[in-house]
């Protein structure tokens, strides 16, 4: 079971595994903040500030496709939650290029490079799946974050 006292959790995607499940190549790590018990209204309103950047004549409300609404809670979570990352572009910068080591790192989802977009949406499912998984009370199969 995880620590109670943890602040912190790692998501890892783009790992390749064999016919066994075992991993033959890790993938990304991605480390978030434990979101707190706003986290739904706190990644809806960010969610709509999303929107609102990526296309201010909609003033951030409710696209009509799940798509849109899944991208911007991604990037919305993104943004709010992310620690540190074993990949540079969540920060804007692409292959090649390296942080500037004297600024704290912004998450900008605009700066997000095009062909990171279902990344972004990968990201976002695990990181939900992990909350939903630290709100269940108990010892569940994949362990609780809950005393």
């Amino acid at each position: 079971m995880p620590d109670v006292l943890q602040d912190t959790f790692d998501i890892e995607i783009n790992q390749v595994t064999d016919k066994d499940g075992q991993t033959v190549t890790p993938g990304d790590t991605f480390k978030f903040k434990i979101p707190t018990i706003k986290f739904d209204i706190e990644v809806s309103y960010r969610a709509a500030d999303v929107r609102r950047r990526a296309y201010p004549d909609s003033q951030g409300q409710y696209a009509v496709d799940m798509a849109s609404i899944a991208f911007s809670r991604s990037c919305a979570i993104l943004e709010m939650y992310l620690v540190s990352s074993t990949v540079v572009w969540p920060y804007g910068i692409n292959d090649g290029q390296t942080l500037d080591p004297s600024k704290q790192p912004a998450v900008d989802f605009e700066k997000f490079p095009v062909q990171y977009t279902d990344d972004v949406y990968k990201i976002g499912e695990a990181f939900e799946q992990a909350v939903t998984r630290f709100r269940t009370r108990g010892n569940t199969n994949q362990g609780s974050a809950t005393a």
